[in-house]
């Protein structure tokens, strides 16, 4: 059976503590905000959601890069130089080709082994190479940048997560303030009623000078709580601007009060559903698989290598001359380290200890998410139980003043009598609505202890992932609204009417 309770705001008084509102250093007009548009706003703006997306970003065109590696390249290279030496000038000094060597020469088709003299000469060269063979090297590097990838994409969206989270707990923040000085304007308007009343019983001679003169102090206290709850609403208000991006002076009107939905699940359910999906605990297992690829892609060092190539290389006195000579190559080569002094081997252990790290991390991990939800879970019972409590007590103390105040105008009590009555009115409000915040707040933590998603779907994610779909095509499968239907745990109606 659901239970709501709802309370609302207390009325503000017209002419009592406005002096803050004046004060404002903003001509801003107030702008009526509800929770879903809050968190839109903060989604759109927050500067810890961009720097995950360029995060993401980095890591795409990593794994761009990866995937790249794998086809053809072509590298042209050119030099140029100027001759000189010793070396140089015999080579120009050397002997004339006798007149009968020149004849043999072009009678069989032979060079006639003369050239003019030069003092320079220009080389370029082009290579065409595709690695048909890398001993898995290329492969390990794809899959460590495409996991890689994927971790990004599941940081992001728990980023989403926790943003989400700050905007509801700021959001509940100061609903909770603007109760707050509900009431303490509704406690200075009685102080204010009762203060008449001591004045009138005085003038009759029911009351003694000392019924005024207290309650004139008690108004006066009361009055400067009033002022700290304005000043903590404002700040509560320039909290709630910056995390949705809006100037900090701002007004805002927020649509909705503070109420709360009885929970229906037990611990064990939201626990298991938080370690399937928790985004930030699928992170950590695509990072015990990048740490795989890594130890596999070290493993390459043992096995050998085949380039097919293709060169091409022209020399002569000026660019893209082929006097000096002209060369093509077209072949298949290997490369083997057979022995590099036990490199590959001390690479291999090194990537095995990082696989051990972060599975180590990944466990650390698991059990942080499940005392997160036991905590949120413990704190949400709580709260719910001190609502109920603070609900009676509220109903009592208002009766209790009530009986108070007719007591006194009867003259049947005294003016400490009323007074106290409505300092324990005053209190019990302020405790009840401190735990309907309580109550929001542990069921905003419980919802992000879970992994509640924002805008993907962990957990059809990962089965997008593994099904072979790329990282895009897998978002775009585990976007919320296009997922199929997925229980989650809290519907809109449990954070605002």
């Amino acid at each position: 059976m659901t239970a709501l309770l709802a309370v609302p705001v207390p009325v503000l008084a017209k002419d009592v503590g406005v002096q803050y509102e004046a004060e404002l250093p903003s001509k801003q007009e107030g702008r009526r905000l509800d929770i879903d548009e809050a968190i839109q706003l903060a989604l759109q703006s927050h500067p810890s959601i961009a720097h995950a997306e360029e995060n993401k970003k980095s890591a795409q065109w990593q794994y761009s890069s990866a995937r790249r590696a794998a086809g053809p390249r072509l590298r042209i290279t050119a030099s140029g130089m100027k001759l000189s030496g010793r070396t140089y000038e015999a080579m120009q000094n050397k002997p004339a080709m006798s007149e009968i060597t020149r004849l043999l020469r072009e009678l069989f088709g032979l060079p006639n082994g003369e050239t003019d003299s030069y003092n320079q000469e220009y080389n370029w060269t082009a290579r065409l190479s595709y690695p048909l063979y890398t001993g898995g090297q290329l492969e390990g590097q794809r899959k460590q940048r495409r996991y890689q990838l994927n971790a990004a994409d599941l940081a992001l969206e728990n980023v989403r997560q926790t943003v989400r989270y700050n905007v509801q707990a700021a959001y509940y923040r100061l609903l909770e303030r603007q109760a707050f000085r509900g009431i303490h304007e509704e406690a200075v308007e009685l102080l204010q009623e009762h203060l008449n009343q001591a004045n009138i019983q005085y003038k009759e001679g029911v009351a003694a000078m000392s019924d005024v003169l207290a309650s004139e102090v008690q108004l006066a206290k009361e009055e400067m709580r009033l002022n700290e709850a304005q000043r903590d609403c404002l700040k509560a208000m320039s909290a709630l601007n910056q995390l949705i991006g809006l100037p900090l002076t701002t007004k805002l009107e927020l649509h909705g009060e503070l109420s709360y939905q009885r929970h229906e699940k037990d611990l064990s359910d939201y626990a298991a559903y938080a370690l399937q999906h928790r985004a930030d605990g699928m992170a950590s297992d695509y990072a015990v698989k990048q740490a795989e690829a890594a130890k596999s892609t070290a493993k390459a060092g043992y096995r050998p290598t085949v380039t097919a190539s293709w060169s091409k290389d022209v020399s002569g006195e000026q660019l893209f001359e082929k006097r000096h000579g002209e060369r093509e190559y077209l072949g298949v080569s290997m490369e083997w380290n057979v022995f590099d002094n036990g490199v590959t081997a001390a690479n291999v252990h090194a990537a095995q200890a990082q696989v051990q790290m972060a599975e180590a991390q990944r466990n650390t991990t698991r059990d942080a998410i499940e005392l997160e939800v036991h905590q949120a879970y413990t704190d949400l019972v709580c709260a719910e139980r001190t609502t109920k409590t603070t609900e009676t007590a509220m109903k009592k103390a208002e009766q209790e003043y009530r009986i108070a105040q007719v007591r006194y105008v009867e003259g049947v009590d005294t003016n400490l009598s009323v007074m106290d009555a409505q300092e324990k009115l005053t209190e019990a409000r302020t405790d009840y609505y401190n735990s309907l915040y309580s109550c929001n707040l542990a069921k905003a933590a419980l919802e992000r202890a879970v992994g509640t998603p924002v805008a993907i779907d962990a957990v059809r994610y990962a089965e997008a992932e593994q099904a072979g779909k790329t990282p895009a095509k897998a978002i775009q499968y585990a976007e919320i609204g296009k997922a199929a239907d997925e229980p989650m745990i809290y519907s809109k109606e449990a954070y605002h009417d």
